[in-house]
């Protein structure tokens, strides 16, 4: 079933799901905080004005964004950014489980600074463009950044306009250098090289029985050894490893196509459509038959 549409205006400090407190607004930039609990998705309807951009950082929780554009939605998970292009209309589901969020709107004569990243990206200001940025720790002071804006914003510290200008050339600069997308399950750049071949070459055949023995082997490690490493790495182990990204495959066939969900979850190598349906919501707080109703809303 199709949770009621919201929009960004019935959004206050008092609603029962999501609450959402106006931090400043000026200088051609408006910052709010979106913070909650929701037990179920939240659909919300969200309008980008002419010659603005919005952006929607999350430092904890998952969101669906689809716009009028074809080729399905996407799917944010915490520590990232969603860029969405001005004069368009949106739908975002926010997933299940703790909220927190910050909402950046920007018109143009705010990012005369970023006039370079602006034009060299082109992810600004374009029509119904949905972007995804993830913000890895490995990738210098974007994360701190944006969890030291989150916290001056919670404690009502709102002289952070140029920390805030700084972030969003830091995301767009993330966006040039390939930090693209969003995956359940990243590669860090601090990694030996040998872990890299392992997760790359499970990325690349998730649906493999990738036994903690043969991938020791495949990492010339022993098991133990590699079980303590990946889970310091990761903070966590190389089973949820292979389970996200059999989910993170599964999602892109959720939205993008029409198979079935018992295929999908076959051909992504889940035991079961029920497994495939306890990872999606674990990892992105949606279920598969939810993103795909949602993604139906207009």
């Amino acid at each position: 079933m199709t949770p009621r549409v919201l929009s960004f205006a019935e959004i206050t400090e008092e609603s029962s799901i999501l609450q959402r407190k106006q931090i400043t607004s000026r200088n051609g930039l408006s910052a709010s905080l979106l913070t909650g609990f929701a037990s179920a998705p939240a659909l919300v309807s969200y309008q980008v004005g002419e010659n603005r951009t919005s952006v929607l950082i999350s430092i904890a929780g998952s969101a669906l964004h689809h716009s009028s554009l074809p080729g399905g939605g996407s799917i944010q998970t915490p520590m990232s950014a969603a860029v969405l292009g001005g004069a368009e209309h949106y739908h975002t589901a926010f997933s299940r489980g703790q909220q927190k969020w910050i909402e950046l709107v920007l018109e143009d004569r705010a990012l005369a600074l970023l006039a370079d990243w602006k034009n060299s990206h082109r992810l600004l200001s374009t029509k119904g463009l949905i972007h995804i940025v993830r913000l890895e720790s490995d990738a210098g002071f974007v994360t701190p950044l944006a969890v030291g804006i989150w916290k001056a914003y919670s404690s009502s510290e709102v002289d952070t306009d140029a920390q805030v200008v700084a972030l969003v050339a830091g995301i767009l600069d993330l966006a040039g250098a390939g930090y693209s997308g969003q995956p359940l399950a990243s590669l860090p750049e601090s990694a030996p090289e040998s872990l890299v071949t392992l997760m790359k070459a499970v990325k690349q055949d998730p649906t493999k029985a990738w036994s903690l023995k043969d991938a020791a082997y495949m990492a010339g490690y022993s098991a133990f050894h590699l079980s303590r490493t990946f889970r310091t790495l990761m903070d966590y182990g190389f089973p949820e490893f292979v389970d996200r990204c059999r989910t993170e495959r599964a999602l892109e066939f959720i939205i993008s196509s029409d198979r079935s969900l018992d295929e999908i979850a076959l051909s992504c190598g889940f035991g079961s459509t029920q497994a495939m349906r306890g990872a999606c919501r674990e990892y992105v707080g949606l279920l598969p038959s939810e993103i795909r109703s949602l993604l139906l809303v207009q």
